[in-house]
């Protein structure tokens, strides 16, 4: 019976989410949520909230149980759903991108007529989607086509800055210590979901200062370790757009220092070969690539599975090293051992992982500092 808002998309879920949730709170209202990830904003993972207010809840397009193959969003009861993208994921459950079509093709027409669907509106795979005409949607993102639009995006060590319009007229000037140009599609997304929930016939409404504050979800570029030689970041990044848009904003935020990137290929999909060319094209962003070996790579045939050397040889250049290793603590000590020897400006490394990366993200700050 309550006021779900669910949140979706193929990247950005927790954030998104993490955000609307706080974005609530601060505007007086005892929403509950819940919430795969650890946002630094909330009390935790999961609140019940008040019983007469609006719950956030961050949808999942994966497989709910062995015994049923639907979406984990399809069981939520949406009043509000926010898409924050869509590509191909979960290579193991979908087929191809028309079968995750699919999936929130049965979500959209969950949403009842005095509902509504908030979208990324750059998005040409949501658009495959659309027009829907029970329910009213929303368009979030860059173009002045959308209803939300995010303008003047700019980014620094600090954090980043950006303007957010509500039907060309200015709703927020956006100051926040998160980065990248994704997370101004995650805040706007959030602010579109809130406050069609709270003011749905004049979204205005909803006061956005409490974004000023927000400092994110851990594990998504998350500083473990900085010195006056080296910044050590650990992002949950897996997917190959992920991986380029982590790196993009890197490259914003640290200009003119030399970016490391290691990636572990642990994700059911990022352990099959689907991605191998995009992986290719994301990791080249990066000056030197360190490839951990695949995760139970038992479990993925060889024809389909991630060949780490073909892609350590072809992202190798008279500009870019890059290796790949037999174990994570092989890697943890190349990479350390890179990187002393580079003198010549200070250094990022990222590490790449949607699990432990065998606990070598934990071990490199003694491993570093260990000389």
């Amino acid at each position: 019976d309550r006021t779900n808002i669910v949140v979706t998309g193929t990247h950005g879920k927790t954030t998104t989410a993490a955000i609307a949730a706080v974005l609530l709170r601060a505007n007086g209202v005892a929403s509950g949520h819940f919430i795969g990830g650890v946002s630094k904003d909330l009390p935790g993972g999961a609140s019940i909230g008040r019983p007469d207010a609006p719950f956030v809840i961050e949808g999942d397009e994966y497989d709910t149980a062995f015994f049923d193959k639907r979406s984990k969003f399809i069981h939520y009861r949406p009043h509000v759903v926010a898409i924050n993208n869509l590509e191909f994921d979960h290579g193991d459950i979908f087929r191809d991108l028309r079968d995750v079509q699919r999936s929130f093709d049965h979500l959209l027409r969950l949403v009842p007529r005095h509902g509504c669907i908030a979208v990324n509106g750059d998005d040409e795979n949501i658009d495959a989607l659309l027009p829907v005409s029970w329910v009213k949607a929303v368009r979030i993102g860059l173009g002045e086509e959308n209803d939300v639009r995010i303008h003047g995006f700019v980014e620094d060590a600090d954090g980043s800055g950006f303007d957010l319009y509500w039907k060309g007229a200015r709703w927020f000037e956006v100051r926040w210590q998160l980065h990248g140009l994704y997370n101004a599609r995650n805040a706007a997304m959030a602010a579109a979901a809130a406050a069609l929930t709270l003011h749905r016939n004049n979204p205005m409404r909803l006061d956005l200062s409490a974004l000023g504050g927000i400092q994110g979800v851990k594990r998504r570029q998350e500083v473990i370790y900085s010195d006056h030689r080296m910044v050590a970041i650990e992002d949950f990044a897996h997917h190959p757009t992920s991986l380029s848009a982590v790196l993009l904003s890197l490259r914003s935020r640290f200009p003119e220092t030399r970016l490391v990137a290691c990636f572990e290929p642990r994700s059911n999909t990022a352990r099959m070969n689907v991605f191998q060319e995009s992986f290719k094209d994301a990791l080249s962003a990066a000056d030197a690539v360190f490839l951990g070996p695949v995760n139970r790579a038992d479990g993925v045939p060889l024809k389909t599975r991630l060949n780490p050397a073909r892609l350590a040889a072809e992202l190798s250049c008279p500009v870019r090293t890059a290796d790949c290793f037999d174990s994570n603590d092989e890697l943890l000590n190349s990479v350390v051992s890179d990187c002393r020897q580079w003198t010549s400006s200070r250094q990022v490394i990222v590490f790449f992982s949607n699990g432990s990366f065998g606990g070598i993200i934990a071990k490199f700050p003694e491993a570093w500092c260990g000389e």
